[in-house]
């Protein structure tokens, strides 16, 4: 529905996946910090992408079939 969560997603998407490079090519006592916040990041990333994009993408476009649907309905 909006752009602003699409690009928030993505951006929260690739943060996790620079967390996820870093803790498996580095070797340090911060390993299991890093692989906490790529969870941290991934998980909302992709919730916003899928839930709140996709689906209110969906409800705007079956919204406004209906309201075609039912403006091409009416008798004058």
């Amino acid at each position: 529905m909006e752009k602003n969560y699409l690009n928030r997603g993505i951006i929260c998407v690739l943060v996790g996946i620079c967390f996820i490079l870093a803790a498996v090519f580095t070797e340090s006592a911060l390993d299991g910090l890093l692989w906490g916040f790529a969870g941290g990041a991934l998980g909302p990333g992709i919730g916003m992408i899928i839930v709140l994009y996709l689906y209110g993408l969906m409800v705007f476009q079956i919204a406004a079939g209906v309201a075609a649907n039912w403006y091409l309905r009416q008798k004058y």
